[in-house]
């Protein structure tokens, strides 16, 4: 048995040889051991594609990191300054109705005028300022209530 399998894997060296020879690799010598020779080198691939199945996904590292310039991500130029103007503009609206309604300048350091301006940039350009008979009637009776109501708690607080 064991001839049998000696003479099996001498014709395939055999075989083997007469076949390299054939294919024009007569550089080497026909006697060497080729396979010390031969190195393997695996270089991973980068793909952006998914794989199917189960596998992990490779991606490249690009999708970690924002792009350097995008759309919208710097303002031009002529977008500031139409900022800075509209700033001066808005400053000067309100200005100008502080001068025509007589109003005194301290009731810009008034912690309610804040509020107001924020409620007001919360709607946006749609919101219109309330009118006349609303601040004389339907605002003033609602300041009234929150009045009454905080000096009744009050009132409980010193009976007690």
């Amino acid at each position: 048995m064991h001839k049998v399998l000696t003479e099996i894997s001498q014709k395939k060296k055999q075989a083997k040889e007469t076949h390299e020879y054939t294919f024009g690799d007569d550089l080497m010598d026909i006697g060497e051991n080729r396979e010390d020779d031969v190195e393997d080198i695996s270089i991973p691939l980068q793909r952006n594609e998914k794989s199917k199945g189960k596998r992990k996904v490779v991606e490249g590292i690009d999708n970690y990191f924002a792009p350097r310039t995008t759309t919208g991500s710097q303002p031009s130029i002529k977008s500031v300054l139409a900022g800075k103007e509209a700033i001066k503009k808005a400053h000067m609206a309100w200005a100008r109705w502080f001068y025509d309604a007589c109003i005194p300048f301290n009731a810009l350091q008034s912690h309610y005028f804040q509020l107001a301006l924020d409620a007001t940039s919360a709607i946006g350009p749609i919101f219109k300022g309330p009118s006349y008979g609303d601040v004389r009637i339907n605002l003033l009776r609602n300041c009234k209530k929150e009045c009454q109501l905080l000096i009744d708690g009050y009132r409980k607080k010193m009976g007690e």
